[in-house]
């Protein structure tokens, strides 16, 4: 499953329900707030870690093309069931 959002939230909860065991999540984001968001909820929560690898590979969209160009740094985040 790859999954792309915006949203500024995330339910660990609701989404453990939603991926399978051996189902993988991808978060790539150039928002320092977003950044910091996900680092904290990724440090409460016990339902997924970080892994180094992802196997789908991605095209850099438009969104990840504009933040370069803003000099913002992008943040890959790669989970899996804990």
């Amino acid at each position: 499953m790859h999954l792309i959002t915006t949203c500024y939230y995330f339910d660990f909860q609701n989404l453990n329900q939603k991926i399978l065991e051996t189902g993988k999540i991808e978060i790539i984001t150039d928002s320092k707030t977003y950044q910091k968001h996900i680092e904290n909820v990724l440090n409460e929560q016990k339902l997924f870690k970080q892994i180094d690898s992802f196997e789908i590979s991605y095209e850099i969209s438009t969104f990840h093309n504009k933040g370069l160009k803003k000099g913002h740094e992008i943040r890959r985040y790669v989970l899996a069931k804990a």
